[in-house]
């Protein structure tokens, strides 16, 4: 870990530059405000009903799912994991994919788009955490969300446990550290806690879901995610997903990795999202007005934007280099027997299968580097994408049951319980959709793991934010010199550092990961009874009211939304 030189602020400067909210927890007994708060004198009015209370949730959603879908950070981290490759500078893709790999630059003063990396997982999910735990104060004080039916209140309930789970999961897999809130938390107490203390508190509230959804029959409202609501069997199944996520993905090193407890990966994976009645959680795009995926929007923009690392090319086609040559010289056409490749001698250009497209019109600038350089494209979501017509709209997944499988496949595997069903499940994606050899049970765990991080690379490529960057940090062999094997290349951070906007306001010295000197993954815990950062401080600075981390995490979209719209490649 490095420490930054950045001029400090005062308290009162800090104050105006960043106002938050969760300190309002404490507040919110919907029965009793007796805290002053002129910035949300209507707290008591706002969520006084069960309709506020709904609506809360809901806008809470829509906060979980963009801080991770946007182009900043899903294409950020994608490209620093060498899975999409781009020499523009929008989202830090430049700067952070790199060779040789450069240190985060933790500062409120960098590019907007760049910030929203650094800053959008933060404040995103920690207003979606505070909505639910406000949603959750207020249930408690006695709130009934709806008199006429029954199922609404437990409904919301789980809902809310959901958002607290899965946000902390996020805020644990994405940065170093953070805080652990809910709506029990003393903020008087509040210190910085490890991803990994994070991590076991998401988990906490994930199994608080799935006890719930299995209690009540209810479904979530359509508007949560702009599509179809999850039926309480199914918000049950994601939370269980999430909580095999959380714990697979959480390791930041070899060692880590294998101490994962891959007993209970197996446990919640084989309850998830191809358990049962398989779904992908979905959102439908609304061409931009609100809902959003930057991730396969600016993915799939291949004739501009975007290409497939030659990485995952050299996964499809193992004749291909695993890094474009220092010159302008054409590879030309790879050959794969996957299916997922319209270039295949196999696939052909069967196009109910190609995922992947060669397009020897390269987009990127020499001057910046051949190593961006790809003469594959990624089109599985083209209609989604800023290559269409119609761009940024209809239905697209965040979550594939496919990423289940494999979550399940390789806890099976490094459990050593059950190679057989393992090799099932790796082939729903491998055969049923890249019609290749069947994984089997006597191929034996070394090359069944290898089987599963191939599928996780081709198949899983651009559907969930960050997915791609936080399988490839958990393990090494990354060859410097082939540009082959797994892991990251050397200096690529593996967790982003608190934002130092954040820091600024607790009065805590700036830091950042990545860089020559590679990155450290030790933490440092802060935090004292005087600083609370977004969640309040004592010592006569004013308490804050509910909405305005959520109003950060709206300006920092809308912004963000607009700048898309517009955007240039840089």
């Amino acid at each position: 870990m490095a420490w930054i030189s950045i001029p400090r602020v005062s308290r009162s400067a800090g104050r105006l530059r960043f106002v938050a909210a969760a300190a309002a927890l404490f507040a919110v007994g919907c029965q009793s405000l007796e805290v002053t708060n002129t910035n949300d004198p209507d707290t008591r009015r706002a969520l006084a009903t069960g309709g506020d209370i709904k609506a809360l949730v809901g806008g809470a959603y829509f906060q979980w799912y963009s801080s991770m879908q946007r182009s900043a950070p899903a294409m950020t981290v994608s490209t620093m994991a060498d899975a999409y490759t781009s020499s523009w500078g929008n989202d830090g893709m430049r700067a952070y994919s790199a060779e040789p790999r450069v240190a985060l630059f933790n500062s409120p003063t960098e590019r907007a788009d760049i910030l929203q990396a650094f800053q959008g997982p933060w404040y995103g999910n920690y207003s979606a955490v505070v909505s639910a735990n406000l949603a959750i104060k207020a249930i408690d004080g006695g709130v009934n969300i709806d008199i006429t039916d029954a199922s609404q209140t437990p409904m919301v309930r789980a809902a809310a446990r959901f958002l607290q789970g899965a946000g902390l999961s996020n805020i644990s897999l994405y940065y170093d550290q953070g805080f652990i809130v809910d709506e029990t938390t003393d903020v008087a107490a509040l210190t910085f806690s490890t991803h990994q203390e994070i991590r076991d508190a998401a988990l906490v509230k994930l199994d608080a879901t799935i006890a719930l959804a299995g209690a009540t029959t209810f479904q979530l409202p359509d508007v949560y995610l702009n599509h179809s609501g999850w039926t309480n069997i199914q918000l049950a199944q994601v939370a269980n997903t999430i909580a095999a996520r959380t714990i697979a993905y959480s390791a930041r090193t070899d060692a880590e990795n294998t101490a994962a407890d891959w007993a209970r990966v197996v446990s919640y994976a084989s309850k998830g999202i191809s358990s049962g009645a398989r779904f992908d959680p979905s959102i439908t795009g609304d061409a931009g007005v609100a809902w959003e995926d930057g991730y396969k929007a600016y993915g799939n923009y291949y004739s501009t934007w975007a290409r497939v690392d030659m990485r995952i090319v050299c996964l499809l086609d193992p004749a291909q280099p695993c890094r474009h040559p220092n010159n302008a010289t054409q590879i030309g056409r790879p050959v794969s027997l996957d299916y997922r490749f319209n270039g295949g001698v196999v696939g052909g250009n069967d196009t109910q299968y190609s995922d992947f497209v060669w397009d020897p019109v390269i987009p990127h600038n020499p001057a910046r580097g051949y190593y961006h350089f790809s003469e594959v494209g990624h089109q599985r979501w083209l209609g989604y994408s800023w290559e269409s017509a119609t761009p940024l709209e209809g239905v697209v997944p965040f979550m594939l049951a496919a990423e289940n499988d494999l979550l399940w496949a390789e806890g099976l595997v490094r459990t050593n319980t059950n190679l057989a069903l393992a090799a099932t499940l790796i082939n729903n994606s491998r055969v049923g959709r890249g019609h290749l050899t069947p994984a089997t049970a006597a191929d034996g765990a070394t090359a069944l793991i290898n089987d599963i991080f191939y599928e996780r690379s081709i198949e899983l490529l651009g559907v969930s934010g960050c997915v791609d960057w936080y399988d490839a940090r958990r393990t090494t062999g990354f060859n410097a010199t082939t540009f082959t094997g797994r892991g990251l290349q050397v200096g690529t951070a593996r967790h982003f550092p608190v934002p130092a906007k954040e820091l600024l306001v607790l009065q805590q010295e700036i830091y950042t990961f990545g860089g020559p000197s590679l990155p450290d993954m030790s933490v440092t815990a802060g935090g004292s009874a005087s600083s609370r950062g977004i969640f309040g401080e004592s010592g006569g600075r004013e308490i804050v009211g509910p909405g305005q981390v959520g109003q950060i995490a709206d300006d920092l979209f809308a912004a963000s939304s607009r700048a898309h719209r517009s955007r240039q490649r840089m």
